[in-house]
């Protein structure tokens, strides 16, 4: 799985701007305006990373209920990274990807500061990676 996601983003990156849907979502007819809003919106935002389709309802690494604290505002920020759907700037796929190349990935991901059980998952995760360069000093 981790190749096939990351080869497909990767061609999808050549032609630009792109979003990533697992085959079993169901989206709003209005998702890929959002997708196009979200990514013109954060463009110069250097925190950013990816921007997910979807809200988390569970942990899933810790299989708990989650809910984002109501604010009055219609955004929330997680440092964790979305797979069922998602949109990226190709330059951020490209940063993303330059890392993974340059790097002892198994090495990083083993002295990340992430959650025990996200190192535990199987290396076919590209989340896995992913979240450890979210959290590595760039």
């Amino acid at each position: 799985l981790r190749s096939h996601v990351i080869d497909c983003c990767d061609y999808a990156a050549t032609l630009g701007d792109f979003v990533v849907l697992e085959e079993d979502c169901d989206i709003s007819p209005l998702a890929l305006d959002y997708a196009r809003k979200a990514l013109d919106f954060y463009y110069d935002e250097p925190m950013i990373g990816g921007i997910s389709l979807y809200s988390y309802q569970v942990i899933e690494f810790i299989n708990k209920r989650f809910a984002p604290l109501r604010d009055g505002t219609d955004t929330y920020f997680m440092q964790v990274p979305s797979s069922s759907g998602q949109c990226w700037r190709a330059d951020w796929w490209n940063k993303f990807r330059h890392w993974m190349l340059t790097v002892d990935v198994h090495e990083k991901v083993q002295n990340a500061d992430i959650p025990a059980q996200v190192k535990a998952w199987n290396n076919e995760s590209w989340k896995k990676i992913f979240w450890t360069y979210q959290n590595s000093p760039k």
